[in-house]
């Protein structure tokens, strides 16, 4: 892998923008170069709504990345969630032809070309046209009668068929994000991932992964959800609910600014009413400004409570669908920063009957100035960019394994004129 190599991950949520510009080192670790964040601005439930506003907060987010590293943002990844997504298991199957040398044995090309059918098999059911494939993630391979396989390469066999989880986007949301980000002077994006598979990335590990793990990720405008089992994900889905909706309802209960009441919410807020041992009074600001009033730890709590009831409790019917939750031996993990609310880890205990963490970023792959990340509400940013590094050495692996095929045919070309002339 090319040493200096720039990667840029960007999470453009419904609350907050967040930018990490990043450099591969001699050791091939991710060196954090710069970080920046903004309030979202133009955004709602994870779409665009206002593209010049939207511009604006990616850009500010940006500044600040670039003035941090000393150094211009490339090769962009992002992150993308909103009800709009859609998601589905899919299977697909290819013959094996026998090689050169007679020899029926798996090859990457097969594995592309079952891709591509799944493409065409599912865009061919699409009843909207206006959708865009951005995943197919393989879960497992059956090649002939041998099942649970990881990877086929090289494999013999006559009959290769995959098990993929295929993710699909509204094109129009996807355009007005490459918009926006073209509008900060940045035309190409490299890849876009879906958030919750990102999360994973940062908040799961490999035991976790082989177990079985359900990550939810309660972010600004929606909760995400992804399911995995023996290291590969089995379901996702986003319900179009988040912590601003918390906010929204104590603004509207307390009449109180928004702003007053993302502040109340997570300095007096609890997510479980029964857990709130100190009843604390405050003094509110009205949004009028007529006249401040005395409200409480409870009240707020209340509010709260009922909320993260609605988001579980959603979220509990989808993965419902899945049956027997139990197998998932890791449980479930939080993150998102409205996973940061008090006791939100005994609620989802209490409405998932499982085990329950909340899900921090795990740095050890990361060197540079990383104390900052330490916190769910890049949960998804970094993913984002552990997601691009994987995908940048899945790249350069098959670049290798072209070059090095060449460099095969060309002795091979020299060899037969060799025996050619000897003869």
């Amino acid at each position: 892998m090319k040493n200096g190599h720039i990667l840029t991950a960007i999470d453009i949520g419904t609350t907050k923008i967040c930018v990490i510009i990043s450099q591969i080192n001699d050791d091939e670790k991710i060196e954090i170069k710069g970080i920046g964040t903004s309030p979202a601005k133009g955004m709602s439930k994870g779409v665009v709504i206002n593209i010049a506003e939207a511009s604006r907060s990616i850009g500010l987010a940006l500044k600040e990345a670039e003035e941090m590293a000393k150094m211009r943002a490339k090769n962009i990844y992002i992150g993308i969630a909103g009800d709009h997504i859609k998601s589905e298991n899919e299977t697909g199957k290819t013959n094996i032809d026998p090689n050169k040398s007679g020899k029926k044995k798996v090859t990457q090309a097969h594995i592309e070309d079952i891709f591509t059918d799944v493409r065409k098999s599912v865009s061919k059911r699409q009843v909207e046209q206006n959708r865009e494939i951005i995943h197919i993630v393989p879960q497992s391979y059956t090649l002939d009668n041998l099942t649970g396989i990881e990877s086929p390469l090289d494999m013999a066999g006559f009959v290769l068929e995959a098990f993929v989880h295929v993710v699909q986007a509204d094109k129009s949301a996807i355009q007005n994000m490459k918009k926006c980000l073209d509008n900060c002077g940045h035309s190409r994006i490299n890849s876009i991932f879906l958030e919750p598979i990102a999360s994973s990335k940062s908040v799961l590990n490999e035991v976790e992964l082989d177990l079985g793990a359900i990550i939810i990720d309660i972010g600004g405008g929606t909760t995400d959800i992804a399911i995995f089992y023996k290291k590969s994900i089995q379901f996702s889905a986003v319900i179009p609910i988040g912590g601003t909706q918390i906010t929204s309802d104590i603004s509207i209960g307390l009449r109180v600014s928004p702003e007053n009441a993302d502040e109340y919410k997570i300095t007096y807020g609890n997510a479980m009413l029964s857990q709130v041992v100190e009843n604390n009074e405050f003094e509110i600001e009205e949004v009028n400004g007529i006249a401040n009033r005395k409200c409480n730890s409870k009240f707020i709590s209340k509010i709260i409570e009922s909320r993260m009831r609605e988001i579980m409790t959603r979220a509990s019917h989808l993965l419902n669908q899945i049956g027997n939750l139990d197998r998932f031996r890791a449980g479930i993990t939080l993150t998102g920063g409205s996973s940061l609310l008090k006791n939100c880890d005994k609620l989802s205990q209490e409405i998932f009957k499982l085990p329950t963490k909340i899900g921090y970023p795990q740095l050890n792959n990361l060197v540079g100035t990383t104390d900052r990340l330490k916190n769910p509400i890049y949960s998804t940013v970094v993913g984002i960019l552990y997601q691009a590094f994987a995908e940048l050495k899945e790249q350069n692996r098959k670049k290798d394994d072209f070059s090095n095929m060449n460099l095969l045919i060309k002795w091979w070309k020299s060899f037969k004129a060799f025996l050619k002339d000897f003869l």
